[in-house]
């Protein structure tokens, strides 16, 4: 497998999960002949480079601001029309990173999504209710998009009847991170971006003018080193907190269901709901739905014995670590009994742990119990096309999936 090997290959994207093992077991740090990229496997390797920030900057360039500088349609657009992308939450290092963070913190403490619950249960019923009698639902168009995106469009200050175009510009933004999209797309992708980025100068000015109780008014209220922010950096946080704020929790929603029938493991969570806990954090560790994440070498550094130069990109393969035998317990199934259930990487872990991490945790909760208590009997509706997965370099996920069900 070694010659063939690369994470660029359409069969290992749509299941990457031998090739995971194999390069744990084979070449934990290893070279992809295809990009180029050195791809960290192993869960112990992955808590060092997310540990050490002087050698392994996340100020890479990997993410969408490389689509800006692409030779194609797409890029010209970027470059002429939409707003450069700093570094500020994901991709900056500290003492920036720091000071980014603690403008919108606040707003994800656990005690303030404690308070949100009833107000989150309250969207969930609401949203259960248009599906109740029906026997089927699609999880993501009916209860796994909106539950998130009407929450983070209320946080952020945006109507929720916006919803779905965020969505789109959301998905366009996660897209327009793939060089291999076809072209056509690609331009879409761009133009999204353009809508998006124009969408959030008028709210955000909206709320300059008159503030409010909500995300954007403390990011546009906001200072970093005693000025305020600039119109990049006040967009690259805002669209970075709206991808953040629903993908996580949409495909989780949407693989934990997935999981829950094809794993058998409604009886058991049905029998006990005290259970549900260690099954979110079982689903966010297989799920993964960022399965890496990039980091750029500061200098040379030495990690399982290869020398990785300064300047390289090193793709942290999250979605490897979080099913490493040595780490987990039979790693590939749901174990409601693992006593290191928490310990999984979609988060990360160190300075850039994830700031939703609470908010998304609640929202699968409260969805899973509301689902489990008014339902029971869920099965994969048996029709062609009713499942369907996400083929990207660095995520994966369902985009569609039909359940059927019964009434309890």
């Amino acid at each position: 497998m070694a010659e063939a090997l690369t994470l660029t290959d359409d069969a290992v994207l749509k299941e990457p999960f031998a090739a995971y093992k194999w390069l744990r077991d084979n070449a934990p740090v290893y070279r992809d002949p295809v990009t180029g990229h050195y791809v960290i496997s192993r869960y112990e390797d992955l808590e060092t480079v997310f540990a050490d920030v002087e050698a392994f900057s996340s100020s890479s360039g990997m993410q969408v601001q490389s689509a800006y500088l692409m030779d194609d349609e797409a890029g010209r657009i970027l470059r002429e029309q939409a707003v450069p992308q700093p570094d500020t939450l994901l991709n900056a290092d500290p003492p920036q990173h720091t000071q980014f963070r603690a403008l919108v913190q606040g707003a994800f403490h656990p005690r303030r999504i404690r308070e949100m619950e009833a107000y989150i249960d309250a969207i969930c019923v609401e949203l259960i209710e248009k599906f109740a009698d029906n026997g089927r639902f699609e999880v993501l168009s009916e209860l796994a998009i909106p539950l998130p995106m009407y929450i983070i469009a209320d946080q952020l200050g945006v109507p929720r009847s916006d919803y779905e175009t965020f969505k789109r510009w959301s998905d366009s933004r996660l897209m327009l991170t793939n060089p291999r999209l076809p072209a056509d797309l690609r331009v879409d992708c761009a133009k999204a971006t353009v809508e998006l980025q124009a969408y959030l100068m008028a709210a955000a000015e909206r709320y300059r003018q008159s503030p409010a109780d909500n995300i954007l008014t403390d990011i546009v209220t906001g200072e970093i080193d005693g000025r305020p922010l600039t119109d990049p950096e006040m967009l690259n946080i805002a669209v970075t907190l709206i991808v953040a704020g629903n993908e996580t929790t949409t495909n989780t929603i949407a693989t934990g269901l997935h999981l829950m029938c094809t794993q058998g493991l409604e009886p058991q969570l049905r029998e006990d709901f005290s259970r549900l806990p260690i099954f979110i954090e079982e689903v966010l560790r297989l799920t993964t739905v960022i399965q890496g994440l990039y980091r750029k070498t500061t200098r040379e550094v030495t990690l399982d014995g290869v020398t990785i130069p300064a300047g390289a990109i090193v793709m942290l393969r999250i979605a490897a670590g979080n099913r490493d035998e040595r780490k987990f317990d039979q790693p590939d199934l749901i174990r409601l009994d693992r006593k290191n259930a928490n310990q999984h990487l979609t988060f990360g872990t160190g300075i850039h742990y994830c700031l939703g991490n609470a908010l998304a945790r609640s929202e699968l909760r409260i969805a899973f119990t509301n689902l489990l208590t008014r339902f029971r009997n869920f099965r994969i509706a048996a029709e062609p096309g009713n499942e369907t997965w996400l083929v990207h370099p660095f995520a994966r996920g369902v985009t569609k999936l039909a359940l059927e069900f019964d009434l309890v």
